[in-house]
């Protein structure tokens, strides 16, 4: 049956039954059936199937019938096939053997050619290292003996330059000989071999040590060049470093400090370090202290003319010059012993101006010795080893920081707790700004402190710069705990760290009476100090970043200068606020006389006014005695700034004011009518005469003249009027009145 004949089977198939359930892993045939017999007819459906199985074997019964004549000679033909399988199996066992057998032939032959030639390797390699090691011995012997017959100090440039060329002959046959112990280090033999080579490797370093102290002593270039080849040939450059150290360095050292001793008066007497643990040497026997910087700038000039040579030849060289540190093992190391026995008393954090020039001086002689460096890798490895390292611990730099810390921040804690408002500060210094008040004075001196390069130092730049901005926070803080309203606030004498609590009648700490409230004078100095103090914060820090310093390190040290600058000027806006109120107050205080124009109108008969009030001349007098006596300690901009604030304030209380006394004019003139409107009534006459609004109209045109006399002294002070929101709104009061006026009348 085909796949499209069972599928339409399936359709045939009547809807209750579902071939899919019969794929269910989970499918059960006699819950299935159970499930069926509730609403099927299983006999019925079981005829049907028994119909169509019986249709589906007749339908090819005659071709199953006539299927075993067809298969009479099935054993015959199966039994034709075989014989010749049978051959072709025999004959490819056969061959299969023979390739084996070949394999195996061939295994044994290779294994054996192999072993062969290990042997043969072995061999030759015992021969190579038993020649080569004989022709070292044999070449080495024919040197002279190590001392003056080798090289002495009188051997002449030729002589120095053919003993290397020698020695560089036996170098690479040494060499040779490493190479070969390296590659048969697990054979017995050559074991037995090491300790000889390893003798006569220490016979030929002590051979290219005098060679080396020979070609420097002769200044000879290439006896330099062969002979550090051949200490990097057999993997010995500490040799070489140790040869410099002492042929070079460490008389350049004891000169210098014999230098020193000679030319620095009581450096013969001064007292010895203490002796070391361990040394065994005696006290007496230690050469006496010298001061840091003068050795270490000595020692660099020094550097110049003994060392140049020598180091602008080995660092230049191509040749094995990675494998030397001459920079940090033969020049750094000595120095550092020196400095160590020698210069402890400049190592203290507690001596500050010894140890910041001693830590200054270290890092020049650093300097000068990273000048000689040809390559940036050659910096990199002088400041990776360790000789390098131990330098820079001499000096115990969180510790002295730390020091400096307590004495920059204490001393301006201090002060600033003592200080207010009221205490001036001392006449400044030709190199520091002019301050005012004491408090911005100390916060100068702990900034300029911070940023002193006498104080600071280039591995601390960022610590001391943090110090300043913690300094210029701490001053803010003080602003605004000094501006603050209120009695904490109020500050006299006393600054804002003062005790608030009344001690005994008589005690020193008692105060007599309470605190005052500054003066204006005060808070426009302490504006004009912040101002200051902002400009020579961003001017201070400039130069202290130094001009090694990165241009991205720059560039944030000026971000970070401007945002304490901005912070500084934040914290005066309550200082200034303050000062605005209390200009406004002393100016609107001339307002009490507007409502005794009502009265003086109202009481008298008067004609139409012709001049302003008096009061309205003095409305701005304070704020304009204010800017004249001190328009130099504010500025030009902060006194236009000033002016406006002030004006502002004053036309809005003006505002304020005038709106009142209007609204009270209003509701008093309407009563009035309405009497008067009543007694004519009662009386016959005509509602219609006098209605009584001639004093309101003469009180709005005097306020009016008043308004403008107003503004002509705004603008006397150099502010637009008209640019003021409280002006504006004044006007307006006035204009509603006269409309409101108009209108009843």
């Amino acid at each position: 049956m085909t796949v499209a004949s069972q599928d339409t089977r399936f359709r045939s198939l009547p809807a209750w039954f579902k071939p899919g359930e019969f794929a269910d892993p989970a499918f059960s045939a006699a819950t299935y059936v159970a499930d069926l017999q509730q609403y099927v007819r299983g006999s019925a459906h079981l005829s049907v199937l028994h119909g169509d199985l019986v249709e589906v074997i007749n339908k090819d019964y005659e071709g199953f019938l006539h299927l075993t004549s067809r298969l009479t000679s099935v054993q015959g033909a199966v039994k034709r096939i075989e014989g010749p399988l049978a051959v072709v199996k025999a004959r490819a066992s056969a061959t299969r053997d023979a390739l084996l057998a070949e394999s195996h032939a061939l295994t044994r032959g290779l294994a054996a050619r192999a072993d062969a030639a290990a042997s043969r390797g072995l061999l030759e390699l015992m021969q190579d290292l038993t020649h080569v090691l004989s022709k070292v011995d044999k070449l080495l012997a024919e040197l002279p003996p190590p001392g003056d017959a080798f090289l002495g100090k009188h051997s002449s440039p030729e002589a120095v330059e053919g003993q290397c060329h020698v020695l560089n002959r036996v170098t690479a046959e040494v060499a040779r000989l490493q190479y070969q112990v390296k590659k048969g280090q697990d054979l017995a033999f050559v074991q037995t071999l090491a300790p000889r080579i390893v003798a006569a490797a220490d016979r030929l370093q002590t051979y290219l040590d005098l060679a080396l102290e020979a070609a420097i002593r002769q200044q000879v270039p290439t006896a330099l060049g062969a002979c550090l080849n051949s200490y990097a040939s057999i993997n010995r450059p500490q040799a070489a470093e140790q040869v410099v150290r002492s042929t070079l360095t460490r008389p350049l050292v004891e000169q210098t400090l014999a230098a020193l001793r000679e030319t620095t008066p009581g450096a013969a007497g001064a007292a010895a370090p203490a002796q070391r643990p361990g040394s065994g040497a005696a006290p007496a026997a230690v050469p006496p202290a010298a001061p840091l910087p003068a050795f270490l700038e000595a020692l660099t000039r020094g550097m110049a003319d003994e060392l140049g040579p020598f180091l602008a030849h080995a660092m230049a060289t191509s040749s094995g010059v990675h494998a030397f540190e001459f920079l940090g093992n033969g020049v750094l190391a000595e120095v550092l012993e020196a400095v160590q026995a020698r210069c402890g008393a400049d190592l203290s954090p507690g001596v500050p101006h010894a140890f910041h020039v001693g830590a200054r001086a270290g890092d020049a002689f650093l300097e000068a010795l990273e000048s000689h460096a040809t390559a940036q890798a050659q910096v990199a490895r002088f400041r990776a080893c360790q000789p390098y390292s131990a330098f820079m611990k001499l000096w115990n730099l969180p510790v002295y920081f730390s020091l400096q810390f307590q004495d920059i921040a204490g001393t301006l804690e201090r002060r600033l707790g003592e200080a207010g408002l009221a205490d001036e500060a001392a006449p400044p210094s030709p190199s520091s700004p002019a301050f005012h008040l004491a408090a911005t004075a100390a916060t100068w001196q702990a900034l300029a402190a911070s940023a002193n390069p006498g104080s600071s130092l280039p591995r601390l730049a960022d610590r001391f710069f943090r110090l300043g901005l913690m300094s210029l926070a701490r001053y803010a803080s003080w602003v605004r705990d000094v501006a603050a309203p209120g009695p904490e606030g109020s500050v006299g004498g006393g600054g804002p760290g003062a005790s608030s609590e009344p001690g005994p009648p008589g005690a020193p700490g008692a105060p007599s009476a309470p605190p005052s409230p500054p003066s204006n004078v005060s808070l426009a100095r302490l504006l004009a100090d912040l101002a200051t103090l902002g400009e020579a914060a961003q001017a201070c820090w400039a130069p202290a970043a130094g001009p090694g310093t990165p241009g991205e390190a720059c560039e944030a040290c000026a971000r970070a200068a401007a945002v304490a600058a901005e912070s500084l000027a934040a914290a005066g806006e309550g200082a200034r606020a303050r000062l605005v109120a209390a200009l406004a107050e002393e100016c609107t205080a001339a307002l009490s006389q507007l409502r005794g124009i009502v009265a003086s109108f109202r009481m008298a008969n008067r004609r139409a006014p012709a001049a302003p009030s008096p009061y309205a001349g003095r409305l701005l007098a304070p704020l304009a005695a204010f800017l004249a006596a001190h328009a130099g300690l504010l500025g030009a901009d902060a006194a236009a700034r000033l002016a406006r604030e002030v004006a502002e304030g004053v036309a809005g209380a003006y505002a304020s004011l005038a709106a009142d006394t209007l609204a009270a004019l209003e509701k008093t003139e309407s009563s009035l009518r309405r009497l008067k409107s009543r007694q004519r009534m009662a009386d016959g006459e005509d509602t219609s005469k006098g209605s009584g609004l001639e004093t309101q109209a003469l009180i709005l045109l005097q306020l009016d003249l008043d308004v403008q006399a107003f503004a002509s002294h705004i603008q006397e002070l150099g502010v637009d009027h008209g640019s003021l929101p409280a002006f504006q709104r004044l006007r307006e009061v006035i204009k509603a009145a006269q409309a409101g006026g108009e209108g009843q009348m």
